[in-house]
Parts: structure tokens; sequence; C-alpha cells
């Protein structure tokens, strides 16, 4: 017999040895676990109906300020015209206006 036939050998899986390779005590394997991350609180999800509105909402509001400031321009290109026109009052206006419409 050979000393290579002799020798009685076991193996013994790494996740059962009592120490690694290091000299220190391995921990129980949690590779079998699935990873988990801290626990979050669930968000409820949008529907697609709260999503359009919401778009909808904030481009009315994007428009109500482009629009407020066109129209305050617009006032002011129109006050300066009437300036310089020599309009000074608002009667002077309303008879403009008035004066503009009647004819028609």
């Amino acid at each position: 017999m050979s000393s290579h036939e002799s020798e009685d050998r076991t193996i013994i899986p790494a996740t059962s040895r009592a120490t690694t390779m290091n000299g220190k005590k391995g921990g129980k394997s949690k590779r079998n676990k699935p990873l988990t991350l801290k626990s979050m609180p669930q968000k409820r999800r949008k529907s697609l109906n709260d999503v359009i509105y919401e778009s909808i909402c904030e481009r009315t509001i994007i428009a109500q300020k482009r629009s407020c400031i066109e129209m305050a321009q617009a006032k002011i290109k129109f006050t300066k015209d009437l300036l310089e026109l020599g309009i000074n009052s608002t009667d002077e206006v309303k008879a403009m206006v008035t004066e503009h419409f009647s004819d028609k």
C-alpha cells in the first residue's frame, strides 16, 4: 500500500468549519438570504389622472404668469402711446374709444 492510499481524508465544506483560513471564527453565512434595505414607507402611486391634472395645473400657472407679464407690458406700451399722442386723462381715452365704435 502506498502512503497516498492509506490516508483517509474527509473534506469538510467551508460553511461548516469552525474557523476560517485566518483563524477567526466564521459567522453563519447569509448568502442564501436576499439582501434587504432599510424599510421605507410605501409611497402611494399616482394615478394617470393625477399626473395629467398636475401637469395641466403647472402649465396653466406658467401661462398665467406669462400672460400677466405680457398684460403689464401691453399696458405700459399703451400708456406710453397715449402720452406720445398727448392724451393724459382717462376721459379722453373713453371719448376716443366711444367715438371709434359709434362710427361702425
